[in-house]
Order: C-alpha cells, then sequence, then structure tokens
C-alpha cells in the first residue's frame, strides 16, 4: 500500500518495485490520480489496511491468502470478463492491458521517452512497438508554420 502514494519531481506517483525486467521505477499518476479513488474503495471494501493492494482474498469462502496477485491469477481474471468487440468476445491479457495504456497515452499526448519510462523499457523501439501504427489522420503535423497568401503580402 505503500507504493501508491510516493513522490517523483513533487507529484503524486506510483512505486512500481519489481516491474518489466526487474526494473523499480516511479510512474507520476498525472489526471489520472483521480484512479486512487476507485484503489480507495476497493481497499475500504476488502479491508485491506497493508501490505499488497490486490491480491486473493477469498475462494468458495474461504480466506487464502495475503499476498499480490500473481500474473497468472490476472489472467484467470481477465479471461472470466471477456471485452465485447464490435459484438464478439475477446478475451484480453495483462500485456494488452500495457499495450493499451501505451497507446493511449500516447494518443493522448505524453511524450514516447516518458512512456519507454513509465512502462521500463531499455529500448524506445520496444516502446513504439506497443504504440502501433497511426492512422492518417493521427500522423498529420500541427500547424507550425504560418503562411502568407499573396493577397495579404500585396495589402502591405
Amino acid at each position: 500500500m505503500s507504493d501508491l502514494r510516493q513522490r517523483y519531481g513533487g507529484a503524486l506517483a506510483l512505486h512500481i518495485r519489481n516491474g518489466k525486467g526487474a526494473k523499480a521505477r516511479l510512474i507520476p499518476y498525472g489526471e489520472l490520480e483521480t484512479c486512487l479513488v476507485y484503489v480507495e474503495a476497493w481497499l475500504r471494501q476488502a479491508a485491506i489496511g497493508e501490505g499488497a493492494v490486490f491480491r486473493g482474498i477469498y475462494k468458495g469462502g474461504q480466506h487464502v491468502r495475503t499476498r499480490r496477485l500473481t500474473v497468472r491469477a490476472v489472467q484467470d481474471i481477465l479471461h472470466k470478463y471477456p471485452l465485447s468487440i464490435e459484438g464478439h468476445p475477446k478475451l484480453i491479457s495483462p500485456h494488452d492491458l500495457r499495450r493499451t495504456y501505451a497507446r493511449r497515452l500516447y494518443e493522448g499526448g505524453v511524450e514516447l521517452m516518458a512512456l519507454q519510462q513509465n512502462l521500463g523499457h531499455a529500448d524506445l523501439r520496444t516502446t513504439q512497438l506497443y504504440v502501433g501504427t497511426l492512422d492518417a489522420h493521427k500522423r498529420q503535423p500541427p500547424a507550425v508554420y504560418r503562411f502568407v497568401h499573396l493577397a495579404e503580402l500585396r495589402a502591405t
């Protein structure tokens, strides 16, 4: 639980102790800080006051564990709740969630190098693979130059 509210450059951040590549890192929440409201509701409901935030608590009415969820447990949970995409059920994996996080934040304006650091990738090319190919609309450059029309030039 102590990892939920760390500071990074004065900003509220999530501490990842042993993430991708066994690397520790701090990820600033930014405007996603509101997700803590849901986490805190879970903590109250599950009566968790210390230790791992996401953990198996009961199975068949029996108390089973207080340690963190394994990757396999998260996979099992995600497979119980498939998404409906264009009317078809789609199973997702924890890694799909990482890729979606990367793509959505990139589309929201987060720089590629910032995503690389948040994801813990050693190579920027890996982060680029997560972001994927952008459609033509998203690849159009912004207006960084202002062109003066000939009529405006003649008027001056």
